[in-house]
Order: structure tokens, then C-alpha cells, then sequence
């Protein structure tokens, strides 16, 4: 099996080759550059020499052909700038890999935006820097980190849906260039953090394509009049004056049509740059009944999306000075384009939130294939519909693997209730983390940092962090019982069991308070369809285990004074906390003596 050294390794060769190719590619591209110069050197002559009428027929009929070489060069030019692009994507794809797999930060967003304030997103680090998100986010497009976080969020709960994506992302967990691929061409194509789309609004005001629909016809017609009238007449003047008399029609046109431009570029522009990371998805043979299902949708967004990209391109073409006067001289270019990218957005516009869902749901599962490879240790959890949690090495995502220390857990009924208790530092509260990031991710359809981990379609709850608010007038004790008052409503209207995971519930209060009211918490929860596990200080507590076990048991994290130094095992033990260290700490730290 590889290790996280083995696949730092085989991304480290993949940088290597990367740039290798980086080198060659840059080398073509300022070859084919140069090449463009003196096609357009030799165009301005032939157009200089053409205005002189020094062998104007023969000097036309060579700058149509400069001018089709040009044309050909710019095309095979931007082509090899976008291979560059994405071979640059690559390079950054895989050292960001060998980044994360170090322990360090991702270049990709951390997904902020995304936390809610009464979900349990907070307390398991769901978002933000170093987040879970974080570790795992891959996607190049706002819809599919919004998909993804939703994921996290609001799962499915469903056994058959969840283990279809499993299988899903067990397909295409070894599929690394297809992975990467997707990703550095999204890149590539995505600069603006979020999509826009105005499906309710035209491209083009109905009256001025009624405008439109009536002048596109009159520029051919001009050239062609032109053009006849020069053979007749012998005078390739004619042809100059239909050229001028058509960028003279297309110039009146000139607000409407960069109108439409900024409009397009609000509504078209993103969307059509889903072309090439559709063009990614839909070439190989997933052999993953989920994945070529949704595969077989994504063939037709991406012929509409062709379409779209044709015709965008059309108008785009304009951009280019030389290429805009040339074809709107010619051919009344712009009154075409507008017309062809109008039917198409008709034609197209109330489709689009669907397709995004389609792609967005590629990019998601993706990020979880990234995250499977990355972390070959770990497994796909199974999932029942019936109460209890056990499973074997559970470990927390974010420790790195020399230092993270598993612990196995037997939570089945009639266990409902566990007691957890230690000292300061010793584990308690990144083992409830470690237990509520496995059960995100199990729902999620990924991997789970553990060797077995059996779980139910838990609903998840939580209180490890709370603050008090100034803004809201909310003391640290008030936001706590708010806390908890939103855990009990959700169990009293969830139609599914409860994981409750509670870290040192009601401190700002005295210690009489504080055990009164946490003993009736659990005994009010054990009643309930729910797992609950409280991490506590309060020793008191470990006697309700002798009036209501087995479905309130204790277990605890131990801590142990050797020469001098405070040593911890991080091994979960059944029974009651026995060792302190706080006063310890303190005299090693001098604040006592």
C-alpha cells in the first residue's frame, strides 16, 4: 500500500515531467509568435503597395492570402498558449498536492463563506483556513464548491445514494490525470469567483434586433455588388468603397453592439468556458453505473456548449482589430454573430442551472477521489440504519499520520450515553472531533481516517465552542443553553437518530449548577433516539453510570507524570479519568509554586 512519503514522491515526478514540457511548449509559442510578426509586416506592405496600385489585383490576391496565414498563425497560436496554461495548471495542481500532503495550506479557497451558524461546522473545523473543506476542495467553479459544501452540510441521508457515490469515488480515485486534467482546465477557463446568469433579461432589446434582423443582409450584398462592379468596371477601387461603406453601416451599430458584448460577457461568457473541462469528463469509460449515467447528460450540455462557444466566439473574433475591420468590411460581421448567439441563448437560457448542477456534481466528487488517493490508509465506512458507531484506528484528517494515534470504539446499544473524562490535553476533545469529522465524511460518500468504521445516517449535533456576544447581548452561559435548546429541538423533530457530541457543556456557571444541569441533560438525552458523548472534568458525573448503566458508561483518556514530564497515550480506556495534571502544569510553569 502507499504511504503519504509515496505519493508525495509520485507527485514530485509529475512536477518534474510537467516542466520539462513547460520548457518545450514555451520554445514553440515564441516560435509561432514570430511568425505571426512577419505575417503582418508582409500584409502591411502588401496593403501599402495595394493603395499605390502597384499591381493591385496580384498584391490583393496576396494579402487575402497573408491575411488567411495570419488568421491560421493566430489560431494555432492560441492554441499552444492554452496548452501552456494548462500544462502551468498541472505544475501548480501537483505542487499544491505535495503542499497539503506537508501540512500546509491549499491555494484553493477555504470555503469561509459557506459556515452556518447553527450547524455544527464551527465546532469540526468544517470551513475555513485548514479546514476539513479546506484539505479536501478541488473544484475550479463557484457551483462546485457550493455542491460540495452542501455535501458537508446537508447530506442525503440516504444509505442507497451515499454508497453509490462511494463506489463513485472509488472509481475514479486512481484516475489522477483525468482528476488533474479537469481541475487545471477549469482553472484555466475561471478567473471570476462567481457565475452570473440573467436568464429573465435579453441579450438583445427586441427592437433593436428587429433592426438587426432587417441590415444583416444589406453588408453581403454591398461586397457583392462591389466586388461585381469592380470586374466590370475594372476598377478594384469599388471594392475599397463597398468595404467602407459597410464599416460605416456596422460603426452606426457600434453602442448596441458592445452593449451586447458587456451583456454577454455577464451572462455567456463563463458558461461557454465550460466547454473544455466537459470535454474532459465526457471522454473516458468510467465503468461506474452513477458515473456514466450522469455521464450521458454532460454529452449533450457539452454539444449545446460547443454551440455556444462557436458562437461566442464569433462575436469575440470583432475584439481583434485587424480581424473586427476585416470581417465587418466584408460581411457585416457583427449583425451575424449577434443574431446566431441570440437564437442560441432563446433557445438555451432556462436550461442552464441544470447544467450547472451536472458539472458541479463532477467537480465535488472529484475532490473526494483527490482526497481518497491522497490518503490510500484510509477506508469507505459502511453504513446502517440502525443505532451504534464502532470501528477500528479512528484518527483525526488533520494530524499528520506519524503523530496521529487511532483508538477503537464499541458503540452500540444499550449503550446510548458515554461519560468521557481525562485531564487537560489528553485527547478528549480531538477524539468527539475525530468521531464527528468521520461521520461528516461517511455521510458525505468519502473516505474515513480510520481502518473499520461502522456507522448509522446520523444527524449530527454539537457544542464545543461558544462565545459570548457583545452585538447580540449574549453572555458565553446564554449562547451555551441556546446551544443545547437547538440540540434538544432537533431531537424532538428529526426523523433520524442523533450523533450529540458536547464538549464541556455549561461552564459559565458554579459547579453546583454546572453538575445539576448536565446530569439532567444526559438523563433527558438518554432518552431519546440519539448517541451522545460528553467530554467533562466533572468526575461527579461518572457515578450516574452506577444507577443507569449499561446505557450510560464511562471512558476516559489518562494522562501520566514520568521523571519529571507529563506523558499522555491518547488511548481511549474504559473506566473513570484517575489522573491530574493542571496543578502540575501550573508549577512547571511557574504561576505556582
Amino acid at each position: 500500500m502507499s504511504t503519504p512519503h509515496t505519493i508525495i514522491e509520485q507527485y514530485q515526478e509529475r512536477v518534474t515531467d510537467l516542466k520539462t514540457q513547460l520548457h518545450q511548449i514555451k520554445r514553440k509559442a515564441f516560435s509561432y509568435s514570430m511568425v505571426r510578426f512577419v505575417l503582418f509586416v508582409g500584409l502591411v506592405f502588401s496593403v501599402y503597395f495595394y493603395v499605390r496600385q502597384d499591381y493591385p489585383w496580384m498584391l490583393l490576391l496576396i494579402s487575402v492570402a497573408v491575411v488567411a496565414l495570419f488568421l491560421y498563425f493566430v489560431k494555432v497560436h492560441a492554441n499552444i498558449k492554452y496548452r501552456q496554461s494548462i500544462v502551468e495548471n498541472r505544475v501548480k495542481i501537483n505542487e499544491n498536492e505535495i503542499a497539503v500532503l506537508r501540512q500546509e495550506a491549499s491555494f484553493l479557497p477555504d470555503g469561509t463563506s459557506y459556515h452556518e451558524e447553527d450547524s455544527y461546522s464551527a465546532d469540526l473545523d468544517i470551513f475555513g483556513p485548514r479546514s476539513l473543506y479546506h484539505l479536501i476542495q478541488r473544484c475550479f467553479s463557484e457551483p462546485g464548491r457550493k455542491k460540495l459544501a452542501g455535501w458537508f452540510l446537508h447530506p442525503a441521508f440516504d444509505q442507497a445514494s451515499i454508497e453509490s457515490r462511494q463506489a463513485a469515488v472509488a472509481a475514479i480515485k486512481d484516475k489522477i490525470n483525468l482528476r488533474q486534467d479537469l481541475l487545471a482546465h477549469g482553472l484555466a477557463q475561471f478567473t471570476e469567483k462567481d457565475l452570473k446568469f440573467f436568464p429573465d433579461k435579453p441579450l438583445i432589446t427586441p427592437s433593436t434586433f428587429r433592426k438587426i434582423k432587417i441590415i444583416r443582409w444589406i453588408p453581403p450584398v454591398i461586397m457583392l455588388l462591389s466586388i461585381v462592379g469592380a470586374l466590370i468596371l475594372s476598377n478594384s477601387n469599388m471594392i475599397l468603397y463597398g468595404f467602407l461603406l459597410n464599416i460605416i453601416l456596422t460603426g452606426m451599430f457600434l453602442k448596441s453592439t458592445m452593449q451586447v458584448m458587456q451583456r454577454a460577457d455577464h451572462t455567456l461568457k463563463n458558461l461557454k468556458n465550460y466547454n473544455e473541462p466537459l470535454r474532459v469528463l465526457i471522454n473516458p469509460d468510467y465503468q461506474n453505473q452513477l458515473l456514466d449515467l450522469r455521464k450521458e447528460k454532460l454529452v449533450d450540455i457539452h454539444h449545446n456548449l460547443s454551440v455556444l462557444q462557436k458562437r461566442y466566439n464569433l462575436l469575440e473574433n470583432r475584439n481583434n482589430l485587424l480581424m473586427g475591420l476585416l470581417l465587418n468590411g466584408f460581411f457585416g460581421y457583427d449583425f451575424i454573430a449577434l443574431s446566431l448567439l441570440k437564437k442560441w441563448y432563446d433557445e438555451n437560457a432556462s436550461k442552464i442551472p441544470g447544467w450547472l448542477e451536472e458539472i458541479a456534481w463532477f467537480e465535488a466528487l472529484f475532490s473526494l477521489g483527490t482526497f481518497a488517493y491522497n490518503n490510500p490508509a484510509y477506508t469507505f465506512p459502511r453504513l446502517n440504519r440502525s443505532m451504534g458507531m464502532d470501528g477500528e484506528n479512528i484518527r483525526h484528517p488533520f494530524i499528520p499520520d506519524e503523530e496521529n494515534v487511532g483508538n477503537a470504539l464499541d458503540y452500540t446499544l444499550p449503550l446510548k450515553v458515554i461519560l468521557l473524562t481525562g485531564s487537560n490535553m489528553s485527547g478528549k476533545s480531538t477524539f468527539l472531533r475525530s468521531l464527528g469529522v468521520n461521520q461528516v465524511l461517511a455521510l458525505t460518500g468519502s473516505v474515513v481516517a480510520a481502518d473499520r468504521f461502522h456507522t448509522g445516517l446520523y444527524d449530527i449535533q454539537t457544542s464545543f465552542r461558544k462565545a459570548d456576544s457583545i452585538q447580540e447581548h449574549t453572555s458565553l452561559f446564554y449562547a451555551e443553553l441556546k446551544k443545547l435548546r437547538h440540540i434538544i429541538t432537533t431531537l424532538e423533530t428529526s426523523e433520524r437518530p442523533v450523533l450529540i457530541l458536547l464538549d464541556e457543556i455549561l461552564r459559565g456557571t458554579n459547579s453546583d449548577d454546572k453538575y445539576y444541569g448536565s446530569k439532567q441533560v444526559l438523563l433527558r438525552l438518554k432518552e431519546q433516539s440519539a448517541m451522545t458523548m460528553l467530554a467533562t472534568h466533572d468526575i461527579a458525573l461518572a457515578s450516574l453510570e452506577e444507577d443507569h448503566g449499561p446505557v450510560i458508561q464511562n471512558y476516559s483518556f489518562e494522562s501520566q507524570i514520568r521523571d519529571g514530564e507529563l506523558h499522555f497515550d491518547y488511548k481511549l480506556h474504559q473506566g473513570v479519568a484517575v489522573n491530574k495534571n493542571a496543578t502540575f502544569l501550573m508549577e512547571k510553569m511557574g504561576i505556582i509554586t
